[in-house]
């Protein structure tokens, strides 16, 4: 039996940059059908490395929400982030868990969401 299109996975692969600065955010989203999508964001105040990583996550299911995407599946190479999102690992600092919560509001957009630790070199 076929799948419909939108029974499909896409997947979001999120990466991310930080100085004291400023931060990058990268934002790579592939279709059920191989069809690419990249988008570059920059975030002009500093932030902690972790809260990069989730701000580029946030940004990332932004967009897939836009764009109606019903299965999702969120790859990053932060290990930690990707169990503290799969609510393998807990989340001590407060200003992390306003992300857990605010990723979890967003994440009721969706029939299926879920998030893959890749590590590093291999995306």
């Amino acid at each position: 039996m076929k799948k419909r299109l939108e029974e499909l996975p896409w997947t979001l692969f999120i990466d991310e940059s930080s100085n004291k600065t400023q931060c990058g955010v990268g934002i790579l989203l592939e279709s059920p059908h191989g069809v690419v999508l990249r988008k570059a964001l920059m975030i002009e105040f500093p932030l902690k490395n972790n809260q990069t990583k989730y701000e580029a996550c946030i940004a990332g299911l932004e967009i897939v929400v836009i764009m109606e995407v019903q299965v999702l599946k969120v790859s990053s190479d932060s290990m930690l982030m990707i169990n503290q999102l799969s609510r393998e690992y807990q989340v001590k600092e407060p200003i992390l868990q306003k992300y857990i919560h605010k990723i979890g509001v967003i994440k009721e957009k969706f029939k299926k969401l879920e998030f893959i630790y890749i590590p590093k070199g291999k995306m």
